[in-house]
């Protein structure tokens, strides 16, 4: 079965006076995996900055932002729809992994009686 839901990141920081934003590395959008994926994902920036898409070694969607100007006010929301596998449909992948790590872990342990 199949379900969709809907996540909202919102965080406003406020400064006493405007400061100069650096960049900012965001890691915020749900990761996806053989049983979810994001469907809409928007980022909002208050001041708007310059944002580039990338993913880290881990698989992480990652933003990185650059501000322009300085601002005594930085918010920062993401909105997404993440649709989900639940139930019965959604533990196949993960008991196939499983299954393929207990083989992989067998197989080592022949080889290390092999080389005793």
């Amino acid at each position: 079965m199949r379900t969709s839901y809907a996540v909202e990141y919102h965080v406003v920081y406020r400064y006493r006076r405007a400061v100069r934003l650096g960049p900012h590395r965001l890691s915020m959008r749900p990761r996806e995996t053989s049983t979810q994926r994001v469907v809409e994902a928007a980022l909002t920036l208050q001041p708007a900055g310059h944002t580039t898409w990338t993913v880290d070694e881990l698989g992480n969607s990652i933003a990185l932002v650059e501000f322009d100007a300085p601002a005594d006010r930085l918010e920062i929301r993401l909105q997404t729809v993440v649709e989900a596998i639940v139930g019965e449909e959604a533990s196949w992948p993960r008991q196939h992994r499983n299954d393929k790590l207990a083989s992989e872990q067998n197989s080592f342990r022949e080889i290390g009686r092999a080389h005793v």
